[in-house]
């Protein structure tokens, strides 16, 4: 084998390793920048990803929208490059592997480039609109005065409105990256079509390294769900008396537990009534020696109801 040929593999090997590297502790700002590693249009063989990203949830999170920035990730924005000469691109540095979106790498003059994300669905609770939504990101960024890099919402289309400016500097862990989080405004009554957007904006003189964004995720903080709740099967008087915990392991308290009961196994459910958190004990007037399934909700307003475990109960004459 031809020793040049081999040694243009040696190197595009050792590129390939070193152009994912994040965070680089390295004095030079541009020193974990690879501009080799770049992606240069839309990947449609997953696309489908970029549907589903609104419908990922957990236990702790209900997530409207989510971006881990991949491949993938030109489904999920669009990309508009106005003016200057560089545009909002996936490049191999990252927070988090595979990529990030960056607009610059050392930019240049009269930039004016805006990254959009598709609309995603904020639905609706009960009629009565939507709270506790935020939006965090993971972001490097280094911006000379008089450029600017924002962070942007937008509600069913009515207007994009500024979250957060940044010029004159850089991100507190450069040129390693920065978590971001942003409280966003309630959603209104009905189901809101929303979008974010990241915009960049050059002027004529000094230049620096850009602005770049990874991780996205457009969310609300779940309920905390009652625990253990029990339903006793001794009481007279037809009473059956429901005892449950409340649960700390999250990071929001319901400010109310609705108390259902259905007549079968997993349901359904009647509403019977409501107490305030905190709360842990109910007693329930039943027809005696008809067994009973119970579940609580917890409630507040602008949060989807999370729910107990069930469990039976059966009063007595």
């Amino acid at each position: 084998m031809h020793l040049r040929y081999v040694a243009t593999l040696v190197i595009a090997a050792l590129l390939v390793v070193l152009g994912g590297c994040a965070g680089s502790s390295s004095v030079g700002p541009d020193a974990d920048f690879n501009p080799g590693i770049v992606d240069g249009g839309p990947m449609d063989a997953d696309a489908a990803i970029a549907a589903d990203a609104g419908k990922a949830a957990s236990a702790t999170f209900l997530r409207f929208f989510i971006d881990t920035v991949n491949d993938q990730s030109w489904a999920r924005w669009t990309t508009a490059n106005n003016s200057g000469f560089k545009s909002w691109s996936l490049y191999g540095t990252y927070n988090t592997p595979p990529k990030s979106w960056i607009l610059g790498g050392n930019y240049w003059n009269r930039e004016d480039d805006v990254l959009t994300s598709n609309q995603f669905l904020i639905p609706n609770v009960k009629g009565l609109g939507r709270s506790g939504i935020a939006l965090t990101f993971y972001s490097r960024w280094s911006i000379a005065d008089g450029d600017t890099g924002t962070v942007q919402y937008d509600y069913s289309g009515l207007g994009f409105q500024t979250l957060a400016t940044f010029t004159g500097g850089s991100n507190p862990d450069y040129p390693n990256w920065t978590k971001y989080y942003f409280v966003l405004p309630d959603a209104a009554a009905g189901d809101t079509n929303a979008q974010i957007r990241f915009t960049f904006n050059s002027n004529t003189s000094v230049n620096g390294w850009g602005f770049g964004i990874d991780n996205v995720t457009v969310y609300q903080t779940q309920l905390n769900p009652a625990a253990n709740l029990t339903a006793s099967d001794s009481l007279p008087g037809g009473l059956v008396q429901l005892n449950w915990e409340n649960n700390d392991a999250g990071t929001l308290a319901p400010t109310s537990y609705g108390i259902y009961r259905g007549s079968t196994p997993g349901g359904p459910y009647i509403f019977m009534d409501i107490v305030q958190y905190p709360s842990t004990t109910y007693n329930d007037t039943t027809v005696p020696l008809t067994q009973y399934y119970y579940v609580i909700h917890s409630m507040h307003t602008g949060y989807d109801d999370t729910i107990s475990n069930e469990d039976p109960g059966m009063s007595f004459p």
